[in-house]
């Protein structure tokens, strides 16, 4: 089904925050409405209190909360809080996701000098083997929502720092600094989607990988006071999540070399979405080839909870959305195809992916190209599903040579021909998707194995009579 206009509601849920992945990241990241995604391993967040909910309310003595201020020699100052509803000292809304409080350095005064620190250590080795960690296995994603009063330029500044087993430092230090913006900063949007300034709520994210050697991690929030003092810096949601070199933080697609394109997820964990969009600067898309989930038709007889495409897809952008987010369908695996929709005659690698989750902002996933998708066993004309299409070509090749894809039985005396244990194949697997684990087999008509022997025999008879003029 196609809308000629998308609607006005989900897109501007969707455009409220839009979320890059980071240029380190190299494939993507959701949960509650259209597509599950599945995934293997989850994520491990390492950061305790990273939301800083756990406290003694504003002006508390909030030390023990995972966190330890340091301010010169003094050790025994805790971590202070605001209400994000009764005391909003920032400017436009709260982070998506944030609970009732969000961090700002102490409540004990004004401390106008920069240094108060903020500081969570973090024992690599309590979660992780030393041989994952010293091989280069694991990977990192440091992130947190930061943002300052907006009488001042007061900021906070996020590091992350690794140290070895002697507690010396180890490789380049991690930094998210609140008045950066720039490439290289970590910076990847406002809450808002506006131009960014430092009383915004703004996402930082950077990911990279564990460096060798590491025994411990230590996350440290920086009071960088401009022209106020050491209540004006805020933050909120920090993370430290880590995950294997072979996983994702995000979702993504992969573009085959017959312009093939797939969702796929290694995320580790289960991802949702309710929208998606694929975009061209120079139109290397092929709208014509666009094998839709609303094509699909992955939720048949609902189309009101069916995925509907944007009437303004086309060659340089492919969109599409879920009607009303309330029913998820979980996909077969990790892959997911809509068809050969990318223009390898063309073959400008220009394409850009975005998906949303229920209630979410848009993220940026990344796009792989060349990548050899699976084959699904009885998809005899390779459309990314098994459906009646791969019973006709299985029918008129019945009894030849006819390779069907290489994803026929081969086995036993199938090897190299056409016959019924192609068709048994097919018929166990009719209904399988990339897209879609959906029972659709039995809304399709399967022949039975008295027809099935009387196609055999016509087809045997087609045969022969194919060969006879040529005897002649």
């Amino acid at each position: 089904m196609r809308l000629s206009t998308l609607i006005p509601s989900k897109i501007a849920a969707w455009c409220r925050r839009v979320v890059r992945a980071g240029g380190q990241i190299a494939a993507t990241g959701i949960v509650a409405g259209g597509l599950a995604f599945s995934g293997s391993v989850d994520a491990i967040e390492l950061l305790t209190n990273g939301s800083f909910e756990q406290n003694n309310g504003f002006n508390g003595n909030n030390s023990g909360f995972g966190w330890t201020t340091v301010f010169g020699t003094d050790t025994t100052l805790g971590f202070d809080v605001y209400d994000h509803t009764s005391q909003v000292f920032y400017g436009g809304p709260a982070p998506a996701g944030a609970g009732q409080w969000y961090f700002h350095t102490v409540g004990l005064g004004a401390l106008g000098d920069s240094g108060v620190e903020v500081t969570q250590d973090v024992d690599l080795t309590a979660t992780y083997s030393t041989t994952n960690i010293d091989t280069g296995q694991l990977k990192a994603k440091f992130e947190g929502y930061l943002s300052g009063w907006t009488a001042s330029d007061d900021h906070s500044r996020l590091e992350l720092t690794y140290f070895d087993g002697s507690d010396s430092p180890l490789g380049d230090v991690v930094v998210l600094d609140g008045d950066q913006f720039g490439e290289g900063s970590g910076f990847v949007s406002t809450v808002t989607g506006d131009a960014p300034t430092i009383p915004q709520w703004k996402l930082y994210q950077k990911v990279g990988t564990v460096p060798a050697g590491a025994r411990s991690a230590e996350v440290r929030i920086f009071q960088d006071t401009v022209s106020g003092n050491g209540n004006n810096n805020y933050a909120d949601l920090l993370s430290l999540d880590v995950i294997g070199v072979d996983q994702e933080f995000f979702l993504g697609i992969d573009v085959g070399p017959t312009g093939d394109i797939t969702f796929s997820n290694n995320t580790g964990a289960d991802v949702d979405i309710e929208y998606y969009e694929i975009r061209s600067e120079f139109g290397s898309l092929s709208f014509g080839s666009w094998n839709s989930l609303s094509d699909q038709d992955l939720n048949p007889g609902s189309a009101e909870n069916d995925w509907l495409e944007a009437g303004e897809s086309d060659d340089s952008q492919l969109i599409e959305f879920f009607a009303n987010g309330t029913e998820t369908i979980s996909f077969n695996g990790s892959n997911a195809s809509i068809g050969q929709a990318f223009d390898t005659a063309q073959n400008d690698r220009d394409l850009w992916f975005y998906y949303a989750s229920p209630g979410g902002g848009l993220v940026e996933g990344v796009v792989n190209y060349d990548v050899v998708p699976p084959q699904l066993p009885g998809d005899f004309n390779n459309d990314g599903q098994v459906n009646t299409a791969d019973y006709t070509v299985w029918r008129d090749n019945l009894g030849g040579s006819f390779d069907l894809n290489g994803n026929g039985d081969e086995t036993g005396d199938s090897a190299r021909v056409v016959d019924t244990a192609d068709y048994t194949l097919w018929k166990t697997n009719c209904g399988s998707s990339g897209a879609a684990s959906l029972a659709i087999a039995s809304s399709q008509s399967i022949p039975e194995p008295g027809t099935l022997m009387l196609l055999v025999l016509a087809a045997g008879g087609l045969t022969m009579r194919r060969i006879q003029p040529t005897s002649k």
